[in-house]
C-alpha cells in the first residue's frame, strides 16, 4: 500500500478553504475517491465544489499525520 498526500481547496459558502490530506491506498484513484468522500461527508460539500490541485506519493518517513504514521510503523514491524 502507498501513502498519498492530496492538496486542494473546497468552497464553503463564499470562502475557499484549503486542505491537505494523507491517505493510505492501493492506487491514486482510490486515494482521490477517499478524500472526496471524507470532505463531502464531514463538511457537507458537493463533489463539484472540491478541487484537487496536487497529488503526490510520499515515503513513510515523510508522513505528518500521527495516526497514519503509527499505523505504518506498526505494519512495518510485522
Amino acid at each position: 500500500m502507498s501513502v498519498f498526500r492530496i492538496k486542494g481547496v473546497y468552497r464553503a459558502k463564499s470562502k475557499k478553504i484549503p486542505f491537505a490530506k494523507e491517505i493510505k491506498a492501493l492506487k491514486e484513484t482510490h486515494a482521490i475517491e477517499n478524500v472526496l468522500s471524507l470532505i463531502g461527508s464531514k463538511h457537507k460539500v458537493p463533489r463539484k465544489f472540491i478541487k484537487i490541485t496536487e497529488i503526490e506519493q510520499i515515503q513513510d518517513e515523510d508522513i505528518t499525520d500521527p495516526v497514519l504514521k503509527s499505523l505504518t510503523s506498526e505494519l512495518s514491524r510485522i
